[in-house]
Parts: structure tokens; C-alpha cells; sequence
């Protein structure tokens, strides 16, 4: 009896409708779409398993080195993608400056002399030169004040200040 199914479940694996999946995603997607996508990827082929891994894009590139990945959901750029990948937009996000609480809002200098909280460059070089290149303006240099990975963190250390 399982031979007999061997040929159709070889099948549904050819399609896409049976089988694993290995799927990768940046924290701030898990936030966006994510959850429904895989609610209706799910049901859409309930036959294929699922494995989920958050990952930074640098963190994706290597496990795609690697085999250990399928696909992936990154941000960067507009226009901007890794050599050699295939990319499908999904959506667009704005870039948004998170400021510790104050009484006051501050001015647009105030904010370009601050130190930034960001991630490092080699996580997603694109976006993390758009971000240098704007907070700087008109060729101010930027101070790093703190570099950290996920964006939890780096919300939770601009909320204390650092």
C-alpha cells in the first residue's frame, strides 16, 4: 500500500503540495505579513511542512551557501537585492526614527547630531548605507553610538537613551 502511494506523494512533492519547506525571514517581517502569509500558505498546502527561521539577511545568505534554506524574506533598498538571488517585492515599509521619550519634539539637527543605534553594516549593507546616508545630510559625518542586531534591541536601547 505505501508503494502504491509512492507515485502520487513523488507528485505532490513536484508540485509544491507536499514536502518541507525551510523558510527564512527578518524579525521586522514577523511583525508585517508574515503570520497571514503562512496562514494561507498553510492553507493553501496543508501537505507541506514548515520550518521557520528568523535570520538577519547576512545570516540567510550563508545558510542559502549552505542548502540550509529555501527562501527567504529580507529588506533592503529599493532597486537593491544580493547578487545572484531572485527577488519578488512583497511589500514596502517606511523608514521610521525611533527617539527616546521627551518633552519636547526634537529639531531635524538635533536629530542628525545624535548617535545612531543601528545594526551592523555586513546585516544588510543597502539598507544600512540608505540610513548613513540620509541621517548624515548634507555630509555631516554620523557617530555610531551602539551597534546591535535585532530591532527589538536596538528599539529597546534608543527608548533608554543609549
Amino acid at each position: 500500500a505505501e508503494a502504491a502511494a509512492l507515485p502520487q506523494e513523488v507528485r505532490a512533492v513536484a508540485r509544491g503540495l507536499a514536502g518541507r519547506l525551510r523558510l527564512a525571514f527578518v524579525s521586522t517581517v514577523g511583525f508585517g505579513g508574515l503570520p497571514l502569509w503562512l496562514r494561507s500558505f498553510r492553507e493553501a498546502c496543508p501537505q507541506v511542512s514548515l520550518a521557520l527561521r528568523e535570520a538577519t539577511l547576512d545570516v540567510q545568505l550563508r545558510d542559502f551557501a549552505a542548502g540550509n534554506i529555501d527562501a527567504g524574506f529580507v529588506i533592503h533598498t529599493p532597486g537593491e537585492a544580493p547578487a545572484g538571488f531572485e527577488r519578488l517585492s512583497v511589500g514596502i515599509e517606511p523608514l521610521v526614527l525611533a527617539l527616546p521619550s521627551s518633552d519636547r519634539p526634537p529639531t531635524d539637527a538635533q536629530c542628525r547630531a545624535a548617535p545612531l543605534v543601528i545594526f551592523p553594516r555586513e546585516v544588510a549593507p543597502s539598507l544600512y548605507d540608505a540610513i548613513l546616508t540620509h541621517h548624515g545630510g548634507a555630509g555631516q559625518g554620523v557617530q555610531i553610538g551602539q551597534e546591535a542586531i535585532q530591532m527589538q534591541t536596538i528599539i529597546n536601547l534608543v527608548s533608554a537613551a543609549i
